[in-house]
């Protein structure tokens, strides 16, 4: 079945309250823990965060109260499936991560998806002897560590919570470190930023991980004689940089003055962080989907684009193919301006039918 179809087979009401309620005891553990770790602003802010999350707790588990009033349905309980076998794991690994510090590279969102089919694997693993969950996935980990920690909390919470590791405080300090690196800001400034962004011990996480993940990687796939599996294009990167122009280097000046504004004002709700970054991201592609009235660089990245991609089909191979990607610029902006439709024109007029 679908993953959708899974998710419209509700759990007995009286599984996800046991559920929530052990997701609230980690919340509180992670909440005494930042009232121990400080008095100071910011981990004040830290224990709202989480308080702020225990409350939403509190509402799914109200609402769990609620369903089990009724009893018109066909739970999970009853269909008699004691195995689960889930293609694209990957799009479950948003769990919710309880900690008592707020750095970088530790999520905070959940998704209800992942929460949904962590409620299932641990029912039908309590009822298999740790058994009964098998993943697949070509991506365990792409954003974040955490991701390893969630899917161990899938696949072997057992060995987790025997070796005192089913909180990811626990995890974090024996598996993790937090590294502080100069980054470039939103208002074009460098400051150094604290991520959670480095492995440590992982000779032992491998272990822990290697009893429960079968990797398998694309050059140790082989035909019986010996001939890969997969064949795979050699990739070559080229990196292109763009020269910043006058109205570039304004526009970054008047970034940093709003991200200044912002930080000495935050509760204004004219502007924000999320909005200057994106206004950067767009005027770094084509000051005209910042301001319509703009000069079309010749130099832009958008106009290097075209000029790379009509020099490719007049000097390349007649069969190659050229693809563009930008997730910004797909529909016309309220302002007018419309980055895919410009770079089409383009192309047209310089010959490509």
């Amino acid at each position: 079945m679908t993953h959708d179809n899974l998710e419209m087979i509700p759990m007995r009401p009286e599984v996800k309250q046991a559920y929530i309620q052990d997701e609230m005891r980690e919340l509180d553990a992670a909440i005494e823990a930042a009232e121990i770790a400080g008095e100071g602003k910011k981990n004040n802010r830290i224990v709202k965060r989480l308080q702020k999350a225990k409350l939403k707790l509190e509402a799914r588990l109200q609402e769990a109260l609620d369903d089990a009033k009724k009893d018109d349905a066909v739970f999970f309980e009853q269909t008699g499936i004691d195995q689960l076998f889930v293609d694209e794991a990957h799009k479950f690994k948003t769990l919710p991560v309880s900690s008592h510090e707020q750095i970088k590279g530790i999520p905070t969102g959940r998704s209800d998806r992942a929460t949904d089919l962590l409620m299932r694997t641990r029912w039908l693993e309590d009822r298999n002897n740790g058994r009964g969950v098998v993943f697949c996935t070509g991506t365990p980990v792409s954003n974040t560590m955490a991701e390893l920690y969630n899917m161990q909390r899938f696949l072997m919470p057992r060995e987790l919570k025997e070796r005192g590791l089913d909180n990811f405080d626990a995890w974090k300090n024996a598996f993790g470190d937090t590294v502080t690196k100069t980054e470039f800001t939103v208002a074009g400034d460098y400051a150094p930023v604290q991520r959670f962004s480095k492995f440590t011990n992982l000779p032992e996480l491998m272990q822990q991980v290697g009893t429960v993940m079968d990797v398998q990687r694309a050059d140790d796939m082989k035909k019986p004689d010996g001939s890969p599996v997969i064949i795979r294009p050699k990739r070559h990167d080229h990196m292109i940089v763009s020269p910043q122009s006058e109205g570039m280097s304004a526009l970054m000046s008047d970034l940093r003055k709003r991200a200044a504004d912002v930080k000495a004002n935050p509760y204004n709700n004219t502007d924000n962080m999320l909005a200057i970054c994106n206004d950067g991201k767009k005027g770094a592609i084509d000051l005209r989907m910042v301001d319509p009235s703009a000069p079309d660089e010749p130099d832009s990245k958008a106009n290097q684009c075209v000029q790379n991609v009509l020099r490719e089909y007049r000097d390349g191979p007649p069969e190659s193919t050229q693809i563009i990607f930008s997730d910004l610029g797909v529909h016309p902006l309220d302002n007018g301006f419309h980055l895919y439709g410009d770079i089409i024109n383009k192309l047209v007029a310089g010959g490509i039918p």
